[in-house]
């Protein structure tokens, strides 16, 4: 009858690490006091915080000997640093722990030991969560392993040593303690203040004295058994001590002196104080107590027949009996009691609840259940319901349970039942299978962190799978070792694999054994969490099972009777059949009761109002203690129910038989009915629950950072419940609920299930609409809100209910189906997280349950991808019914998709798609869960040309509103299912089927996903080709121009460029310019980018498609943004490449059209005077001007016409600049053309000034004066090596290697010349630059005259080459220029010549002449002589020869005669040409 009762419950967080990491060291001065460790017993207990932002923490301590040991743990939260260990060297701890928070800002520790009491404290902040987060209470008493916390010690000044201590602290912070020493007195101690401004020592009073001398003296008092330090209902504290004449004394803890008396005995009729053997206190304090609030004080009176408790109250100076019982049992390791006070219809009411250890083991009536050492008790009662019926004491079943029965339920070897029992993590610490592992394997240390059970399951693995599984329980010791016997021999190795489970098993019981110990009792008032604490760990209580204590009380007789027929423990069912008939004959009504009630409730379903499914969230959840405790309790209720169900379905079967063979009667009538009507029903919930609990005990590998094994309910409770999956509402009550109809069992569920979308957009109402929402109540944890509370949202579905925003929720929100009266009393009764513990338990058996067409527990498997544990639930499930059988197949292949097994789940995809065509409405509604339909958020080609303003469609306007799925869309979510898991070649195949059931423009939407899809796809597989053929398939242009800038940009990525480029994108091409035009604009051009260029990809687009003109505006841009950039030697080169390939493009462009090219650029001004400062006209013309019609007139936009030459001269400017950088790279290059020309020349660079110079129309003196001079140098030098040394043509050569470097870099325009072309290289440049410049400027004499200057200067001759083109320039300017230097001699020689030359002149032209007119005279006239001949010089000549002091030498009379020779000749030549001519 146990399976009716509640349970402790044991899970992996609830176990204690065995090697605290923390551990503070405390010393004292004072000698040590030392007894056996036996003398000092073991103690623990609890703490609960009361303050707000701290109530959801309790903190549960130990005392080892020495050690003290704290665990803190919260239900909201995972703690970081939650455990602290205070070592106190050689001085044990004695019971009396006790922890304090005083005045809601001080957290007080006081630990007593043998030698004295030590106190801790720290200050808490204001807002202690907020401060705290995730940090634990205990993590602020040390720090870096020091002690952080204040510290005092008092030892003890009275002779002896301390055995117990009961302490309490008023609000002050003083302490008053009653402390009892070994075989010595019981002392009353007053402590100072915790205030730092306390300068008071202890004081220690005599309570009781019974020493030596006092016995002597005959003053030895009535003995005391117990005392303890109680809070009165006035707020002070009270000693309360019980002797051994049966009266409780109450004393004043400050003064010592007594108050009252209460008599014990008096309460208990029949007994005297001889037959008392101990009496033990306990202080209690209600729910939610306080520091300063009144306390309970709870009294064993050990009696040599059993036990008897009292819960006292003080009231005043009076004692009240609030609650007294008995128990027959005498052997009580520890006891506690609960109180809850609540007010109901204005009378107020407190429940009490005794809970007992008993020191004996349990009688299990199932014989299943594993023993443990203790039997845990309660005894409720009520004092709005005081009756003796209300004092019934009810056993708990233990936490541990062995694993034979769960093989004979679930057909589990034996050896895989151990094995999920041992590394389930619940059963077992970690420590104690860790240490199995190292015996039974006989293995040594294995380095496993604690908590790792992955590694540990796969090292004993490990040792299974190797050879010394063989040597260690095949082969007995001493005999041969045949490998090749064993090998063959399956039986032996199947023997021998049971045997080491069975070993194992047996290894673990035994080291756990002693760990199993109780210490004491632990409750956390404000969370309502009760239980034990054993060494190992501590349980928890889980109370009974609202729906089967409906069926059946623990305390029904009648029932234990009946289900005893079909005990599993029961050796024969029908040993006693003729006893067994008369018990169901006279109890009839009761087995069709139980039967009937029952199958009423054999499924959560059957209920007569369907539960409204809502959304389900709470910050509870995000504790892993909480999420293992619900997860231990929802399979443990499983798991009783499934037992139940199985008595239930033994008593179905077994009393026919019983009854026909001891009676001649038939059965009765109405039982027949009855187990005909539920026959089917019970049956069918064995298989849902087995299903239920297989599934939820699965083990997984979490999703977390650092993964760790957890089952499937943990990961439900952990990944499922906050984030997708609903909960239920709880049923007001399950007593009055009818039995429904079969038919309306299938769809209770999913009819009444609530819109996900409306329960998370709370923000569309409007704030004034919640003002009524909490005017008479707030929402806690748990809470529902009421059908009167509702807010109706009708605008966007019919009879749809939003719930209040987050603002209004305590983190869980439920949909109330209670009156006000019936919150308020469960509301009294639990605490906020035991309504949330309880509404969340009955959620998950509605939604988890196999039967619900919601499917919850495989989606979320599904959606979490635990495909092993899917498949698992699957197959738990076959055969499937019939109206989930394309839904479970469905799941079956998204499991095998996730295993790796893409043939098989395709397979099943395409059986599955019958259903899609037969309409199946649970697969519909499957498919629109688990994946909801696409393109929610896209218009079609119409509406978007409809849609100017481009407004999102909201989702709620476009779901189907009956679920069903065509073809095409339910291969599009196969194709979801094949990319999540990675198989690309299965998408393309879906995608392939999914465009073959398209249905036109129907599905255009769709159908733009399937493209997507198959886009996405080859995209991974890197078949560009075929995913560019996706884009230009899709019907969708959005969805078209973002896969198709998806491509682009993953081209770009992965630097892919030439299949970019190569890439046929048909009618798309204009988009992809559009896609890299943009990115260059985005990029920046600086001297970083590197060859890699945005430019450089979209120059070679335009250029494969032969878009020249294109192309070269494309780079143009680029070089008008270079501009703006830093101009080092990198972006230099850079704009001089990019220059040159404009003017390559447009040769091209012009070698093609055979015509000239222009670059059309718009606005070009704006781009390159972007950092210059605007004038006032400038900013009117960026206005728009509206005309008297309304409309915006643009102005004008400047266009810019770029010619190749113009590209020509910045190419040249830019190489120019670009050149002086590598002569010297710490020059800054001029940006003007007369500057570049000047840094050319001074770093020698004359073909490049050359160049600069025609291009922009310089003046070439500067260069021809600068290689002029350099010339002569070269020649100087050249002479003074080679004085008078005959040079061949060896020589020669030798003496062009020695030239200067300039040389040898400037001779790009050596030309052959006509005139001095046997020169050296260096002259050859000269002449060479002098002839392009007179190209250039044929009449320009200044450029001769430039040359001579140099040459001049240095009182060289002038060279013949150049005489003889000054001469046919302007003769005149070069005689002057002799004569100004003062050289006569060759001013006179070159005269000669030009007199000579003007003759022969003038006798060529004659005879041309003649031969063309006999009759005609010489047309030279003396203007044109004197152009020949300059006149004025020449007389200026003959003059400064005259006065000149080496006339002698010059030859005046020669020139004199050559002159008049020539004019004389002119003269006649003139008259008669024919006759005259020479």
């Amino acid at each position: 009858m146990d399976l009716f009762s509640g349970a402790e419950l044991a899970f992996g967080e609830s176990y204690f690490i065995p090697r605290n990491p923390n551990i503070i060291k405390i010393t004292t001065d004072l000698p040590v006091k030392t007894v056996v460790s036996a003398e000092v017993g073991k103690s623990a207990g609890s703490f609960a915080f009361a303050e707000i932002g701290l109530q959801n923490r309790f903190i549960i301590w130990r005392a080892d000997g020495t050690n003290l040991h704290l665990n803190e743990f919260s239900i909201d939260k995972d703690l970081i640093d939650s455990s602290l260990c205070f070592n106190f060297s050689h001085s044990l701890i004695i019971p009396g722990t006790r922890l304090f928070v005083v005045r809601h800002k001080i957290f007080l520790i006081i630990v007593p030991t043998q030698s004295g009491i030590h106190r801790f404290y720290i200050h808490l902040d204001r807002n202690q969560d907020d401060s705290l987060g995730n940090l634990s209470i205990l993590s602020r008493l040390h720090q870096s392993g020091e002690l952080y916390a204040t510290h005092d010690f008092n030892a003890w000044k009275s002779p002896g040593i301390a055995t117990s201590l009961s302490v309490g602290t008023d609000q002050n912070g003083s302490t008053k303690a009653v402390v009892r020493m070994l075989d010595g007195p019981v002392l009353r101690i007053i402590y100072p203040s915790i205030s730092p401004m306390a300068t008071a020592i202890a004081e220690e009073y005599l309570l009781q004295d019974v020493g030596m001398l006092a016995s002597l003296f005959k003053k030895q008092p009535i003995g005391i058994f117990d005392a303890a330090v109680v809070t009165s209902d006035s707020g002070e504290l009270r000693i309360l001590s019980v002797s051994h004449d049966g009266k409780l004394r109450v004393l004043d803890a400050s003064s010592g002196n007594i108050l009252s008396v209460f008599d014990l005995i008096g309460q208990t009729p029949g007994f005297t104080c001889r037959q008392i053997e101990d009496i033990s206190l306990r202080v209690v304090q209600p729910s939610h107590g306080q520091i300063g609030k009144s306390e309970f004080l709870l009294v064993h009176l050990l009696l040599s027949g059993g036990s008897h408790f009292f819960l006292l109250k003080q009231n005043g100076k009076n004692i009240n009996v609030c609650f007294s019982t008995s128990l027959n049992y005498i052997y009580i390791k520890d006891f506690t009691a609960r109180i809850i006070s609540s007010n109901l219809s204005n009378n107020k009411q407190e429940n009490y609840c005794i809970w007992v250890i008993v020191n004996e083991p349990p009688e299990i009536w199932d014989s299943d259940e594993e023993l443990q050492p203790y039997t845990l008790m309660k005894c409720e009662y009520n004092s709005y319901l005081a009756t003796s019926e209300n004092q019934v004491w009810e056993s708990v079943r233990p936490a541990s349970s062995s694993c034979t029965a769960d093989n004979r339920l679930f057909k589990y070897q034996n050896s895989e039942g151990i094995k999920n029992r041992i590394f389930d993590g619940n059963n077992y610490s970690f420590d104690v299978v860790s240490r199995a592992v190292q015996i039974v394997c006989k293995q040594p240390q294995h380095g496993i962190e604690y908590g790792n059970w992955i590694a540990l399951s796969r090292l004993l693995d490990d040792f299974l799978s190797s050879g010394q599984l063989k040597q260690l329980y095949l082969v007995d010791i001493g005999d041969p070792i045949d490998d090749t016997e064993l090998l063959h021999d399956e039986t032996k190795i199947k023997q021998a694999y049971e045997k080491f489970w069975a070993d194992f098993l047996k290894t673990c019981d035994q080291l756990q054994e002693e760990s199993l110990e109780p210490l004491a009792f632990w409750q956390s008032g404000s969370t309502g969490l009760i239980g034990v604490i054993q060494k190992c760990r501590f349980t928890t209580y889980l109370p009974p099972d609202d729906q089967m204590q409906a069926i059946c009380k623990p305390t029904n007789i009648i029932a234990k009777l009946i289900f005893d027929i079909v005990r599993p423990s029961n050796p024969s069912k029908l040993s006693n059949p003729n006893k067994t008939s008369e018990l169901v004959n006279n109890n009839s009504d009761e087995v069709c009761r139980l039967i009937s009630s029952f199958g009423s409730r054999a499924s959560p379903l059957l209920t007569k109002n369907p539960c409204n499914l809502v959304k389900f969230r709470s910050h509870f959840l995000q504790s892993n203690f909480t999420v293992a405790l619900i997860a231990m309790a929802f399979r443990t209720i499983v798991l009783a129910r499934l037992k139940i169900a199985c008595l239930i379905n033994s008593l179905v079967d077994v009393i026919p038989q019983i009854l026909l063979i001891s009676s001649e009667d038939r059965l009765d009538p109405k039982l027949a009915m009855v187990i005909s009507t539920y026959n089917s029903r019970v049956a069918q919930s064995i298989n849902y629950y087995t299903t239920l609990w297989i599934a939820l005990s699965v083990r997984l590998v979490s999703h977390d950072n650092i993964p760790k094994q957890i089952n499937v309910a943990q990961a439900f409770l952990k990944y499922g419940v906050n984030d997708k999956f609903v909960m239920t509402q709880r049923p007001m009550s399950r007593e009055d609920e009818d039995i429904i109809d079969n038919g309306t069992i299938a769809n209770r569920i999913v009819d009444n299930q609530m819109m996900e979308d409306d329960l998370e957009d709370p923000e569309i109402i409007e704030n004034d609409q919640f003002d009524g929402l909490v005017e008479d109540e707030q929402f806690d944890d748990g809470e529902y809100i009421t059908h009167a509370d509702d807010i109706s949202y009708s605008s966007i579905i019919p009879n749809m209910h939003l719930l209040p925003p987050p603002s209004r929720w305590d983190d869980t929100v439920i949909k109330k189906s209670r009156t006000k009266q019936e919150q308020q009393q469960q509301q009294n009764q639990q605490s906020s997280f035991g309504r949330f513990f309880a509404d969340l338990i009955e959620g998950m058996l509605n939604v988890l349950w196999p039967e619900s067409h919601t499917l919850t527990l495989p989606c979320f498997l599904a959606e979490s991808n635990f495909f092993d544990a899917l498949k698992n639930y699957c197959s738990l499930n076959e055969p499937f019914p019939s109206e989930l059988n394309y839904s479970f197949q469905f799941l079956q292949a998204i499991a095998c998709s996730g295993q790796n097994k893409p043939e098989t789940a395709w397979t099943l995809f395409q059986e599955i798609s019958k259903g899609i065509e037969n309409g199946d409405e649970v697969l519909n509604k499957l498919l629109c869960n688990l994946y909801p339909s696409p393109s929610v958020n896209l218009l079609t080609n119409n509406e978007q040309r409809q849609n100017n303003n481009n407004f999102p469609i909201d989702e709620r306007t476009v779901k189907n509103n009956n679920n069903k799925h065509s073809l095409i869309e339910y291969y599009n979510k196969i194709m979801f299912i094949f990319k999540e898991h990675k198989h690309s070649e299965y998408v393309i195949l879906a995608g392939s089927m999914a465009v073959r059931h398209a249905n036109g423009d129907r599905d255009e939407l769709l159908l733009s996903e399937v493209y997507a899809t198959l886009f996405t796809q080859h995209l991974l597989t890197k078949t560009y080709w075929e995913a560019v053929r996706a884009v230009l398939q899709n019907p969708n242009k959005k969805r078209q121009s973002v896969c198709l800038y998806q491509l682009i940009t993953h081209l770009l990525d992965t630097q892919q460029t030439k299949i970019l480029v190569a890439l046929p994108y048909g009618e798309l091409a204009e988009m992809v310019v559009e896609i890299l035009e943009a990115r260059c604009k985005a990029e920046m051009v600086g001297s970083g980018t590197g060859s890699y260029s945005m430019y450089n990809i979209a120059y070679a687009f335009h250029i494969s498609r032969c878009e020249y003109i294109k192309a070269a505006k494309l780079m143009y841009e680029l070089s008008i943004r270079l501009r703006s950039e830093i101009q080092d030697q990198a972006l230099l080169q850079r704009r001089c490449n990019t220059l040159a390939t404009i003017f390559q493009t447009m040769q091209i462009c012009e070698n093609n059209k055979n015509d000239g090219v222009l670059i059309v650029l718009d606005d070009i001004e704006e781009k390159q005077n972007i950092d210059r400062e605007k004038s006032p006209e400038e900013i009117d013309e960026e206005f728009e001007f509206v005309d008297t019609d309304g409309n915006i007139s643009e102005p004008n936009k400047k266009q810019l016409l770029i010619t190749k030459a113009d590209i020509s001269r910045e190419l040249l400017k830019i190489e120019a600049r670009l050149a002086l950088i590598d002569a010297d790279p710490t020059i800054v290059p001029p940006l003007e053309e007369a500057g570049i020309l000047y840094e050319s020349l001074r770093y020698k660079r004359y073909d490049m000034a050359w160049l600069l110079i025609k291009e922009y129309g310089l003046k070439p003196n500067d260069l021809l004066a600068q290689i002029t001079e350099e010339a002569i140098r070269i020649d100087n030098e050249l002479n003074n090596e080679y004085i008078k040394k005959e040079i061949n043509e060896s020589d020669r050569q030798e003496e062009e290697e020695k030239l200067p470097e300039w040389v040898f870099c400037n001779s790009n325009f050596i030309r052959d010349l006509s005139i001095g072309g046997n020169q050296k290289p260096h002259w050859r440049i000269v002449i060479s630059y002098l002839d392009l410049s007179l190209k250039l400027s044929p009449h320009d004499s200044s450029i001769l005259r430039t040359v001579a200057n140099v040459f001049l200067k240095f009182s060289i001759k002038l060279p013949g080459w150049l005489v003889q083109r000054y001469s046919e320039i302007n003769f005149g300017d070069l005689l002057r220029l002799l004569i100004d230097y003062g050289d006569l001699s060759d001013a006179f020689s070159i005269l000669l010549v030009q007199i000579e030359t003007i003759k022969k002149h003038l006798n060529e032209k004659t005879a041309q002449q003649i031969i063309i007119n006999p009759l005609t005279k010489s047309s030279e006239g003396p203007d044109e002589i004197l152009s020949l001949l300059p006149l004025v010089h020449i007389e200026m000549l003959f003059q400064i020869a005259e006065k000149d002091e080496n006339r002698m030498n010059l030859p005046i009379a020669e020139t004199t005669t050559k002159l008049k020779e020539f004019y004389a000749y002119h003269r006649a030549i003139s008259r008669n040409p024919v006759k005259n001519i020479s």
